[in-house]
């Protein structure tokens, strides 16, 4: 992580190393001694992306042993970059192997972060933000700010605190402006983006990382016997065709289809109940629409994706 400076006409370049400040300014915001006795042993996979040598810095800071995959500077990605659980065999695999305590995986540019559990299961990137939130909400209630999208398991945490939670669309712009209005003390986005404003307002993985290893060391436990302790909900995600007929109709089909719903229209059409939602958002990067469901019963959400698309008619 260089900064180069250029001085116009007279030709004078400056390069300054700035990962060692970045890292001090990350080890301030947790308790550095409290991590450092508990000697944990961290597989880590940085897809070969921009955390390739930040992510194992930080970690030997905070005195862990680690097991590195994927850490060369190429860019070239040895799986599929995003960190969601059918692209991390190879590290559950190395986690499992190597006994280690937990296993921690980056998207290519370092603001996303997926966890798998000692035992070896990829985690759905969803609880990497709930882990966050619990931990910051133990210890100071304020307001959360998450994306449409984002599981229900934060607002349950938050409710456990009495703290109100804000839901923006999706979109790191979007949370973290809604983030700064409200002073909120935690957010981010359920994709593995956590962001945390005592640090900066925007996503950052390697201090997803920080957070989720102090927690793990102040409450004492294995990373499966913390997931056992959240909310159980079920995320299910999946996306279809753009429907060729304008939004307005849209809205009303799903007006009529779910009476009684609370209907939100920030991001696409999202409408919810009392433990359920589900949600019919235009992509931004790609000419699909994506359909969510999130319920207590896997069959129940999952059902409710098929019931949109029908609604949708796609």
């Amino acid at each position: 992580m260089n900064r180069t400076a250029t001085i116009r006409g007279n030709d004078i370049k400056e390069k300054i190393d700035i990962l060692p400040q970045y890292l001090k300014h990350i080890l301030k915001l947790v308790d550095v001694q409290l991590i450092r006795q508990k000697k944990l042993k961290v597989a880590v996979d940085c897809v070969n992306g921009a955390a390739f040598k930040a992510a194992p810095k930080l970690l030997s800071e905070l005195g862990c042993e680690t097991i590195l995959l994927n850490c060369e500077p190429t860019g070239i990605f040895p799986h599929l970059p995003e960190p969601r659980p059918e692209n991390l065999i190879s590290l559950c695999q190395r986690v499992k192997e190597s006994g280690a305590d937990i296993g921690l995986a980056f998207d290519p540019d370092g603001d996303r972060l997926a966890l798998v559990s000692e035992d070896g299961k990829a985690l759905s990137e969803e609880l990497t933000l709930a882990f966050c939130v619990d931990s910051i909400l133990s210890r100071k209630p304020g307001p959360v700010v998450i994306n449409l999208s984002t599981s229900m398991t934060v607002e349950t945490l938050a409710q456990k605190y009495k703290v109100p939670v804000y839901r923006t669309p999706v979109g790191e712009y979007y949370v973290a402006q809604k983030m700064l209005s409200v002073s909120s003390v935690i957010g981010g986005e359920g994709n593995g983006g956590v962001i945390y404003p005592a640090g900066h307002p925007g996503r950052d993985g390697l201090i997803g990382t920080a957070l989720i290893l102090e927690h793990l060391c102040r409450m004492s436990k294995k990373v499966s016997e913390l997931v056992k302790e959240l909310p159980s909900y079920f995320l299910v995600k999946d996306k279809a065709g753009r429907p060729d007929y304008p939004k307005t109709e849209i809205e009303q089909r799903i007006k009529t289809a779910f009476p009684g719903a609370t209907l939100d229209c920030q991001d696409g059409f999202r409408v919810s109940g009392e433990n359920w939602w589900c949600q019919a958002r235009f992509s931004n990067t790609e000419p699909i629409i994506r359909i969510f469901s999130e319920s207590t019963s896997e069959k129940e959400a999952r059902n409710r994706v098929d019931f949109l698309r029908q609604v949708l008619s796609v």
